[in-house]
């Protein structure tokens, strides 16, 4: 039976431990954020919060959420003394309006083609003071502007985020309220250190597809699956949405509308 002041200081170091901030990561159950999140609990020990934007507009919500909860289990099973505490659920539709923000990103659009989810990341961020949460963002030219580094063109991972700090009066400032871990490391080099470091069979369970198939599985067509296929690790596509991918393709070339291209995409997603 342990003595009370060893009960005592037991309970100190527990109560300390749950004081010491915790990283706080975008999760999406995809490639990237989950790299990240593998990394910092498997490898580095640390604990992560971990944030998901539900869009009910997002077809693939349903994907996104059952790999999440599963994962999450996986990995505290495993981990030692990191840990992947609950997820934190804030809703794309609640997010209030911030003018100032809105302006910034209306001039991004019109000279860098920012995707939108960056808006409401942002305005999200501001809502629920989360200034500084972690984006993980594969290396990207689209990005050098958030650090110089990235224009040697060296492909590494860094332990420490990127967090920028650009002039508040320019619209690139839009990005000042997040870090960005990944943002010097490619998916296949992902893949390379996840295999290094143990965690790739549970890196390789994430998902990417904006548009299941009917049956739950990855189209082999929208952005995320062409990028797994252009980014090294088009081996994670089943047949089949390889298939659909080189259908898609081949239709892009010919000089039918819209609605028939359409069409046939719809057609491809019902098996």
């Amino acid at each position: 039976m342990q003595e009370p002041t060893a009960t005592r200081a037991i309970l100190v170091a527990h109560a300390e431990a749950e004081r010491q901030p915790r990283r706080v990561v975008f999760w999406t159950g995809g490639w990237d954020s989950t790299f990240r999140v593998l990394d910092l609990v498997l490898h580095h020990g640390e604990s992560i919060a971990p944030v998901y934007v539900r869009d009910e507009t997002r077809q693939s919500l349903e994907q996104e959420t059952q790999v999440m909860d599963r994962l999450r289990q996986l990995i505290n099973h495993r981990a030692g003394s990191g840990h992947l505490g609950e997820l934190q659920v804030l809703s794309a539709q609640t997010t209030e309006s911030d003018p100032e923000l809105r302006q910034k990103y209306a001039e991004l659009v019109r000279t860098r083609g920012i995707g939108e989810q960056y808006i409401w990341l942002a305005e999200l961020v501001r809502q629920h003071d989360l200034q500084g949460i972690e984006v993980c963002v594969q290396y990207n030219e689209d990005f050098f502007f958030l650090d110089p580094d990235l224009t040697q063109g060296r492909r590494e991972y860094r332990l420490k985020p990127v967090h920028p700090a650009l002039d508040e009066a320019t619209p690139e400032s839009l990005f000042n309220l997040f870090s960005f871990p990944t943002l010097h490391i490619g998916k296949a080099e992902m893949r390379e250190y996840a295999k290094e470091h143990g965690f790739l069979d549970l890196l390789e369970q994430t998902w990417f597809c904006h548009m299941p198939t009917r049956s739950g599985q990855p189209c082999g067509f929208c952005v995320p699956c062409r990028m797994v296929v252009s980014k090294g690790v088009g081996d994670r596509l089943p047949w089949r949405a390889r298939f659909n991918g080189g259908v898609v393709s081949a239709l892009e070339h010919l000089p039918r509308g819209y609605r028939f291209k359409r069409w046939c995409k719809r057609k491809l997603r019902g098996y």
